[in-house]
Order: structure tokens, then C-alpha cells, then sequence
């Protein structure tokens, strides 16, 4: 089980990184896999972002992202008060979705509607 403090513990460049990897193997837009990756490691601002002008996640390109969703990730990112405080109530054995086909689908088990995906 892969425990909060492991998602709080990413730097701003390792959710960076993370994302890339994650569209790679899953097969998502970067702007899905940015939003899933953060609302694993930062799910507090993930939903200050959630069906907002701000959204990323029907984004293609990384340049299609509004250039207010990079400044408020980046100067929210150590902001302790929106780190993952508690272990999730899922057993993870993928938490990142980077190739095990038995993780979890970690956007769906976070609330975001499949029929968005």
C-alpha cells in the first residue's frame, strides 16, 4: 500500500516527469495525465481546477494549457495544506498508473466520471 506521504513527498519536477511517463504507458492526453497525476499528489488543487476555464484535462499539448493552471500548480505545489494527509482507502500497487495492469483507475477512484475520461 502505497501511503500519502509517498504522493506528498513528489517534487514539482517529479510530478512534472510523471506526467510524460504516464501519457507513455497509458495512453492518455497530457492534459488527462497531468490532471491525474495531480489529483494523486495534490487533490486539493486538482479540484480547485476540476470543470473550471482551468482544467487540463481535455487537453492535448502541454501548450494548450492555460498559462494560469501552470502558475497556480507551481506556486501551490509545497503548500502543505494541499498534500495528500491521509492513506488512500485503496490498496495501490500502481499508484501512478505507470504500467501495471492491475492499478486501480486512479481517476476514476478519485471521483472524476469515467464517461470523461
Amino acid at each position: 500500500m502505497v501511503s500519502g506521504e509517498t504522493r506528498r513527498n513528489v517534487t514539482y519536477d517529479g510530478f512534472l516527469s510523471l506526467i510524460t511517463k504516464r501519457m507513455a504507458i497509458r495512453d492518455e492526453r497530457y492534459g488527462q495525465a497531468m490532471f491525474n497525476i495531480l489529483t494523486l499528489c495534490r487533490p486539493l488543487i486538482a479540484e480547485k481546477l476540476r470543470a473550471t476555464a482551468l482544467d487540463p484535462f481535455y487537453k492535448d499539448d502541454p501548450a494548450d494549457i492555460p498559462h494560469e493552471t501552470w502558475i497556480l500548480v507551481a506556486s501551490e505545489w509545497g503548500n502543505e495544506v494541499y498534500g495528500v494527509t491521509e492513506v488512500t482507502p485503496h490498496d495501490l500497487t500502481d499508484p501512478f498508473g505507470l504500467g501495471h495492469n492491475d492499478s486501480i483507475n486512479n481517476a476514476e477512484s478519485f471521483g472524476r466520471n469515467k464517461g470523461e475520461q
